[in-house]
């Protein structure tokens, strides 16, 4: 066997020479090259991630905004609705006890108390009220007859129809029924000789047990005028201070304009200096929004009373707003339902709207009265106790919330095209002349004063003698009228 062939390894001549340092060099340098590529490609697709996140968190974002302000709006409108149920099932109910008390009292072998205020408060029904000194048209006496009635078996009526066509039947008269003749249960009416049909007995003649109160309304040739310093009459008065003192007769609560009221709400109303809450402005407000509902013909309808609530929402979204370093208006779909008189309760469009009337409230001591004139583009401050402020100025600080807000509100509206212009500006805030605002040296009742302040304003009475009319010798007797106006549910100009 022959041995391995070996090939001989030849030199490298020496002009190849091995690679030199500056070949390592420019072999190091592509790497550095190709490495800053590769971190730019990788921080381009970073950003680029980063980017479609944000705009994805964004969508989501404006999604779930968009969600809840739905959700918030829903719930808004569910809850008018549902507090305008409550309203009409109270009524329903109150008038339901109305006629079944005089039932109890009855059976129970009582006389038939005589607690009841002159339009029933247990009752809101709207009903005129006839002040003293007017006529009213009902208040004629009656003429009791005690003469027997005919029983149910002793009525028969003749048939004056064919057999085959249809009679109306007559009434039913049950026994004990005064007023009436025994032949008058019924009345015939004729027309050209021939019969036509028989005219039913008045409802309050329907039921032995039923008192069927009539309306007191004024006369028409005495029409009613609005006075903002009438006093409630003095069967009313006497009534709720008979409720007052514990003679409840099984009713330890009242039902006011908006909620049932217990005895504090009225002990907080009645006393004397005491500072009340935003639910007796908004009760009495109410009040105010009913009487011009009821009464058109009296009050301007270009005027429109908003609620401590609404101030709530300005100032709670004006501070939100200042929360960042560049200023971004808030909105509510809470704030806009007052825009379109969903919020309060008997509210006025806006678009029909040249006066706002506004309780506004500062840090829960001190209650003024705001006039917003959308025509001069100016909010009014009536305040009634000018030493609560150290300056002018503090003041205008104070309502700064409503002149910023309330352009946007009648932007968003829709409604004020003609005002587009001006919605770019705050709306100046100027200071009432004193003597034309009724002035208060008491601590504590600035908050009725600012009520009547608003009755006064719409009446035409903030004027120079407004200062005699309303003062601290007179303001307690307004804290009972307004007591006594939310017991009886009274809304009488």
């Amino acid at each position: 066997m022959p041995p391995p062939q070996f090939t001989p390894v030849r030199p490298v001549p020496s002009s190849q020479s091995a690679p030199t340092d500056h070949a390592h060099s420019e072999l190091l340098e592509s790497i550095k090259c190709f490495m800053a590529d590769q971190e730019k490609l990788h921080i381009a697709r970073y950003e680029e991630m980063e980017r479609l996140n944000k705009e994805r968190y964004e969508e989501m974002e404006r999604l779930n905004k968009e969600r809840h302000d739905a959700i918030m709006a829903a719930n808004s409108e569910s809850e008018f609705l549902n507090r305008e149920r409550n309203v009409a099932l109270m009524e329903k109910l109150d008038v339901l006890i109305d006629i079944l008390r005089p039932v109890h009292a009855h059976f129970s072998g009582c006389e038939d108390p005589q607690d009841t205020p002159s339009n029933a408060h247990a009752n809101f029904e709207d009903r005129f009220t006839t002040p003293q000194g007017e006529h009213n048209i009902d208040s004629a006496p009656k003429v009791t007859n005690m003469a027997a009635q005919p029983s149910r078996d002793a009525i028969t009526t003749p048939s004056h129809s064919p057999a085959h066509t249809y009679e109306t039947p007559p009434s039913i008269i049950y026994e004990g029924v005064g007023n009436e003749e025994p032949g008058d249960e019924v009345e015939q009416v004729v027309r050209d000789g021939r019969p036509l049909r028989l005219r039913k007995r008045a409802r309050n003649l329907l039921s032995p047990f039923i008192s069927w109160p009539k309306k007191r309304r004024y006369s028409k040739l005495e029409p009613p005028t609005f006075n903002p310093f009438r006093l409630p009459i003095e069967e009313d008065v006497q009534a709720f201070y008979r409720w007052y003192n514990g003679d409840t007769c099984g009713r330890p609560v009242i039902r006011c304009g908006l909620l049932f009221r217990e005895r504090s709400f009225f002990e907080t109303l009645l006393a004397k200096q005491q500072h009340i809450d935003s639910e007796h402005v908004d009760e009495i407000t109410y009040i105010f929004r009913k009487r011009m509902d009821k009464f058109q013909d009296i009050f301007p309808q270009d005027r429109c009373i908003l609620t401590d609530e609404f101030g709530k929402y300005v100032r709670e979204l004006y501070c939100k707003s200042r929360e960042t370093s560049t200023v971004v208006y808030k909105k509510s779909p809470q704030l806009m339902s007052f825009v379109d008189a969903i919020r309060p309760i008997r509210g006025r469009a806006w678009s029909k709207v040249n006066y706002f009337y506004v309780p506004w409230n500062n840090n829960n001591k001190h209650w003024m009265a705001l006039v917003v004139d959308i025509r001069m583009w100016t909010i009014w401050i009536y305040n009634s106790n000018p030493d609560y402020w150290i300056s002018i100025e503090a003041m205008e600080r104070s309502v700064q919330p409503l002149a910023e807000y309330f352009p946007l509100l009648l932007r968003d509206s829709g409604h004020f095209n003609e005002f587009r212009a001006q919605c770019k500006y705050f709306m100046k805030i100027e200071v009432a002349p004193t003597n034309t605002v009724p002035q208060s040296n008491r601590m504590g009742d600035c908050g009725i004063f600012m009520l009547k302040t608003i009755e006064m304003h719409i009446a035409g009475k903030c004027n120079e003698s407004a200062r005699t009319l309303l003062n601290d010798d007179n303001i307690d007797t307004f804290r009972q009228a307004y007591a006594v106006q939310l017991y009886v549910g009274s809304a009488d100009p």
